[in-house]
């Protein structure tokens, strides 16, 4: 028997430790408390099941499909005008049975090169009402990397988050300087799937639905196990503490030969990591030169024919120019208000 055959409500309650004297709405606060997205996968066992399913809930399951339905036809128009790879969400989605709904909050793609990612966001402009815009700049090695965030709202903004489409030009984010970030992702889905889930680690802990996926993924594409050993290198520790999470709910053979295969590489990431810095840099540039991220703050929209991103500094300040908008690029969350308005007047210094 499958994971996915066992995939009941009374394990779900059992994961999100809700007790069984507690409601089965109980059930669906637990999951709505791990993700958002996490509440549509409950309502989609309990209606396998044959539990009773309110109109409520059914309409939820119905936008958590045509959300999907969404991601997918957007996937397919952007990958017609330029290459593009779906990072997790989307291609874990396709593990786990179609009587599931796997809901994504948003579909991330990898793209080669900065001037695809452009010629993707304009492509992504051009179809919908994008309101949101945000930008993250990374340095590795001698390039610099940039993460695209571009959202608009649902059908149902109350209820839902906003659509969302990431693009970036770095598969894994890592944990600089401890564990360095990766352009690339293995070609093998499985592989890459995994090493995804695992670079989630770095930004926070394991949560119930990041085992679902692995059980899920492991269900449907099981990987070799000295494959996924070569493969995980930097991120072994990570995928050791998410495959005995995974064995604790369905212990399989394989995983047990993976989490067996990754002991030994675990183990040497670990010797070889630094202690994290004492000290983590605001300045843009000193951030960019330590491999750290640094944010942009919308700007002003705009629209114009350039292949890539240009990075100015006036008077101090950073301004980063793209194909689709201008933004102040800050090393913190807070950004002083006379800062904003003399990067506006600055723009006028940066145009083209």
């Amino acid at each position: 028997m499958t994971f996915s055959d066992r995939l009941d409500f009374d394990l779900l309650r059992d994961l999100f430790g809700v007790g069984p004297g507690e409601s089965d709405r109980a059930v669906i606060r637990a999951a709505a408390n791990i993700s958002s997205q996490l509440p549509q996968l409950v309502i989609s066992v309990a209606a396998r099941e044959g539990m009773p399913i309110g109109t409520g809930s059914a309409d939820a399951l119905r936008r958590a499909r045509a959300r999907a339905d969404h991601y997918d036809l957007l996937y397919k128009e952007i990958t017609a005008e330029v290459p593009a790879r779906v990072r997790k969400g989307r291609s874990i989605a396709a593990c786990y049975p179609p009587d599931l709904v796997r809901s994504s909050a948003d579909i991330d793609l990898l793209v080669p090169d900065e001037a695809t990612l452009w010629a993707a966001a304009l492509a992504v402009c051009g179809r919908e009402d994008v309101e949101r815009i945000e930008v993250a700049l990374i340095r590795h090695g001698d390039r610099t990397h940039v993460v695209l965030g571009l959202a608009w709202p649902t059908e149902d903004p109350l209820l839902d988050r906003d659509l969302r489409v990431e693009l970036s030009t770095l598969a894994l984010a890592g944990d600089h300087p401890r564990v360095p970030p990766s352009p690339d992702l293995p070609a093998d889905e499985t592989l890459a799937d995994l090493l995804c889930i695992a670079d989630e680690r770095f930004s926070r802990e394991f949560t119930v639905r990041d085992v679902l996926d692995t059980l899920m993924v492991f269900d449907h594409r099981p990987p070799r196990p000295d494959e996924l050993a070569k493969a995980a290198a930097e991120r072994a520790p990570e995928l050791v503490e998410l495959m005995e999470k995974a064995l604790a709910v369905a212990e399989t053979t394989v995983l047990a030969e993976c989490v067996a295969a990754l002991r030994a590489p675990a183990d040497a990431e670990l010797l070889r990591r630094s202690p994290a810095p004492a000290d983590t840099p605001r300045a843009v540039v000193e951030r960019l030169a330590r491999g750290l991220p640094v944010y942009g703050l919308l700007l002003r929209e705009t629209r114009r024919d350039w292949p890539a991103s240009r990075l100015h500094e006036v008077d101090g300040l950073h301004l980063l120019c793209t194909p689709i908008a201008d933004f102040l690029m800050v090393g913190s969350e807070l950004v002083a208000e006379e800062d904003y308005h003399a990067a506006m007047r600055a723009l006028e210094v940066c145009q083209p």
